[in-house]
């Protein structure tokens, strides 16, 4: 009986096609993915990020390019950088490129004078010089090299935002690595060699939409590594996993539970941003127990003109500390500063402080009386809480998200015992926050 030449061909084509999706993901897929379709093309971002541990500075990077064709006068080809060291203010930098060079092969990425470069599989070169808001100079020359091996956070289109059709991948390309080179800020050199992660998500949605979380912990010398993401809409998905001697564990979504469990308001912004997680992971062979406490926290302002919600970016750093317990063996406890993100919209905070006694289980809720919309917060530390429109707001009304001048909001605040507090708030659109004080008996 003789052998089907095209059977054999398929044979031999699906058995190459299952080595190599075996071998995990490659410097190819950490290459540039925009491709035009001529439909929805403005909803297309990329985004390559980096961050580093080193003595004790702390840095996050990244490289965004969003609506590439600037289809709707909103674009994006940015270069970013935060530096946080102990005793002084943040440092941000940030450069609007004129143009873009991008690789299909790999991450070469050139956004004028900042980029990415490779020089193999698990070395990537990384640079910069980008000015803070004031034209402060901030530079960087830095080498990443991996430590352990990539993996698909998102490999398929995962829907992300509001909008029908909206996706995200996620590439956690360096899950751990060894970040060596050097920081430049005031003219000042720093030299960097420490802890270094890096992870890049593309696809689909309306930027000013966004709602991605995600966190990192690496520890090199235990051969340890974490990595969680969290994408919200309509829609939620979350995954994480950890690389522990060699081997990779996974949680998917329905074996995660990711609870924010406290809460702060961001003076600066007037808006909420979570101060601890907790998360519990359960797959049949491995059980999860973190708590993530923020020890440093910076706002990042993505900016868009009204009634359009601009999107805060809350970058954080973390200590995080937690139990890996396998089926069957011996649990392994690891603890560590690492870094988390959480992101939330803009456009007109209304907020406040509860005067109490206890401020832990108190909700407030705010109801616009003209539409019968209503939103709620939990009071945070000190008994601050904050609502603003989001882009489920805008999408609903694009000329007055959430409340428009003039309306009236009443907001009640109410203890776990019953207890209640109200006042009321005229929305003056001429104001960028609006401040109300409520008080608890």
């Amino acid at each position: 009986m003789r052998a089907c030449p095209i059977c054999i061909l398929l044979i031999l084509l699906f058995l190459f096609v299952q080595r190599d999706s075996a071998k995990g993901p490659s410097l190819k897929d950490d290459a540039y993915h925009g491709m035009p379709t001529g439909t929805n093309d403005q909803l297309y971002n990329e985004d390559w990020y980096f961050n580093g541990l080193s003595n004790e500075a702390q840095f996050f990077i990244s490289y965004l390019i969003s609506d590439p064709d600037n289809i709707t006068g909103y674009r994006r080809i940015q270069a970013m950088a935060v530096v946080l060291e102990e005793g002084k203010p943040p440092f941000i930098g940030l450069h609007q490129g004129r143009g873009l060079g991008v690789g299909r092969s790999g991450p070469t990425l050139d956004i004028d004078m900042s980029g990415i470069s490779a020089e193999d599989e698990s070395v990537l070169k990384v640079w910069g010089d980008v000015k803070s808001e004031s034209g402060e100079p901030l530079k960087w020359d830095l080498t990443y090299d991996a430590l352990t091996s990539p993996w698909f956070g998102i490999s398929a289109q995962t829907q992300i935002g509001h909008l029908a059709g909206g996706w995200l991948k996620w590439l956690v390309y360096m899950p751990s690595a060894e970040v060596e080179g050097t920081i430049t800020v005031d003219g000042r050199v720093r030299e960097i060699r420490g802890a270094g992660y890096h992870d890049h998500i593309w696809g689909r949605w309306a930027f000013s939409d966004l709602h991605w979380n995600r966190a990192q912990l690496s520890l090199p010398g235990e051969d340890f590594s974490l990595s969680l993401g969290d994408a919200l809409g309509e829609e939620r998905s979350k995954v994480l996993g950890i690389q522990a001697k060699g081997e990779t564990i996974k949680f998917s979504d329905r074996q995660l539970k990711l609870n924010y469990t406290g809460w702060a308001t961001d003076q600066s912004t007037a808006r909420d941003y979570p101060t601890a997680y907790e998360v519990q992971g359960k797959n049949g062979d491995y059980q999860l127990d973190l708590r993530m406490d923020v020890v440093k926290n910076v706002p990042v302002i993505f900016a868009y003109p009204p009634p359009l919600p601009s999107l805060i970016v809350f970058e954080e750093v973390s200590s995080f500390k937690g139990v890996l317990s396998p089926k069957d063996g011996e649990a392994y406890p690891f603890q560590g500063f690492g870094f988390s993100e959480y992101t939330t919209h803009l456009l007109h905070p209304i907020y406040g402080q509860i005067n109490a006694t206890n401020v832990s289980e108190i909700i407030v809720t705010a109801t616009n009386e003209r539409t019968g919309q209503s939103k709620t917060a939990r009071a945070g530390l000190e008994g601050w809480f904050s609502f603003d429109a989001d882009y489920a707001d805008f999408l609903a009304n694009g000329s007055a998200p959430w409340v428009e001048d003039g309306d009236r909001l009443r907001l009640v605040a109410e203890d776990g015992a019953g207890r209640k507090a109200s006042a009321t708030v005229i929305a003056d659109l001429a104001e960028k926050r609006q401040n109300v004080s409520l008080n608890l008996p």
